[in-house]
């Protein structure tokens, strides 16, 4: 358990995570003040009604001194590099997350997983799989539960934990007994600045690891020299690695080390990026100690998937709906085109949003080669329609129009797409707002 001493705590941000950061030091019995940039924060009164005892304030974080404060607790939503949280290192307070306290806290093992795309899925695909097989399992971090929360229940067998380059940012205690960077493609560069910083930042999950799983096709692979990591390592990939996927006529295979061929056939996960995100969850497996046989691969075919991630929508009227609104950056759009290039007649992609400053060339190759016609609508849709020709893109109002033209020009056997490449942030609350706002909208189709 832990024995850190310091009681006097600042909590940086009252979103999801602060709270229960907030909820965690007064169970440690530690003096605990909260700072946020917005005067009303979502809940602020429900808070101060539940903790009448923690001070809240309302600051611009470059102009305020955290020199009273022992630690500072800093949520995913605030980067690390803000000049007044460096002053507060530079005097030598400790700056940390949410999962540093909690990997202080337990004593199971953790799987910790990273990526630009695929991690969600790839987590929860863990967690349906080890559960399946009789390890109790929790699943946790970016994917949705804060996990300081989970140390009010029993400790189960272990934790797989979604971490996130936010929350990688402000954690010095992760010894994984399997660690996995699944791909590293644009995002969040209006934070990270570059590509080499932002690698740089997921490739830190391996530090301390005991075994690692790497991607082979990712172009930062080399940020694990094997001469300097001393644990087990796998790898996976398109058509290289120990798990290997290919091409076959169903769409996808994943070849595994002893021979064992799973066909695409065999799953609820279809297109070529969740072959991949299968073979990442075999390879992390077996680096865990678990065999990939009967009960392990049964599980595996029955995982319908997240919703929001390639969700099926709708497909009665000979017509493919899917929903992809978790595709937030132009990568996780990319390998969804590319996955459902061979399942349809004709592709129709709908994309837009804030492209969050990112490198667009990766999605706008995919729609390229794949998509009969894209629709994009958003703050950056002039700027996808700009580097995609007329007939290619047209530039439409909203989603509405978005559905309303691709039912009219999409025929049965074609596949309309939604993954937009960009956040929702422009025109909705999050990317499940949007997400089912597409699906009400497909669902609301005559035909």
């Amino acid at each position: 358990m832990s024995n850190f001493l310091r009681k006097n705590i600042i909590v940086v941000g009252l979103g999801v995570s602060g709270r229960s950061a907030v909820d965690y030091c007064l169970r440690k019995n530690w003096s605990c003040t909260v700072i946020d940039t917005r005067a009303v924060p979502p809940g602020l009164n429900e808070f101060q009604q539940c903790y009448p005892e923690v001070e809240f304030i309302h600051a611009d974080l470059t102009q305020f001194d955290f020199s009273k404060f022992d630690q500072v607790v800093l949520s995913p939503g605030i980067s690390i590099d803000e000049p007044m949280i460096q002053e507060a290192l530079n005097q030598g307070i400790e700056v940390v997350g949410d999962v540093e306290l909690f990997l202080r806290e337990i004593e199971v093992p953790v799987i910790a997983i990273t990526g630009s795309n695929g991690k969600s899925t790839v987590c929860d695909l863990l967690g349906h799989c080890l559960n399946h097989v009789g390890i109790k399992t929790e699943v946790a971090g970016n994917i949705g539960t804060p996990v300081l929360s989970l140390l009010e229940q029993p400790q189960p067998d272990v934790y797989v934990l979604e971490l996130s380059s936010f929350q990688l940012e402000t954690i010095s205690s992760l010894k994984a007994a399997v660690a996995c960077v699944l791909n590293v493609t644009p995002d969040h560069l209006d934070r990270h600045l570059n590509m080499a910083n932002y690698a740089a930042i997921k490739y830190r999950i391996y530090q301390g690891a005991s075994a690692a799983v790497v991607n082979l096709n990712d172009e930062f692979n080399g940020l694990l020299p094997s001469a300097e990591f001393a644990g087990k390592v796998s790898t996976f990939g398109f058509a290289s690695g120990d798990y290997t996927v290919t091409s076959n006529a169903s769409g996808y295979q994943v070849e595994l080390p002893d021979n064992q061929v799973l066909d695409e056939s065999m799953f609820l996960l279809k297109g070529h990026h969740n072959g991949l995100n299968i073979a990442a969850v075999c390879a992390v497996l077996n680096a865990f100690n678990v065999a990939i046989e009967s009960d392990l691969i049964a599980a595996l075919a029955s995982y319908r998937g997240l919703p929001h991630r390639c969700e099926l929508v709708r497909s009665n009227d000979g017509i493919t709906w899917i929903n992809d609104s978790k595709a937030t950056n132009p990568g996780a759009a990319a390998a969804a085109i590319n996955g459902f290039s061979n399942h349809g007649k004709s592709l129709f992609v709908i994309a837009g949003g804030d492209a969050k400053g990112n490198d667009l060339s990766e999605f706008i190759d995919a729609v390229k080669r794949h998509a009969k016609q894209c629709f994009v609508f958003g703050q950056d849709a002039e700027r996808i329609s700009e580097q995609l020709d007329n007939r290619l893109c047209e530039s439409v109002r909203d989603l509405n129009q978005a559905v309303d033209k691709s039912r009219k020009v999409a025929t049965p056997g074609d596949v309309v797409l939604l993954s937009p490449a960009c956040a929702s942030i422009d025109m909705y609350p999050n990317y499940m707002a949007r997400g089912e706002h597409f699906k009400a909208l497909v669902g609301g189709l005559h035909g």
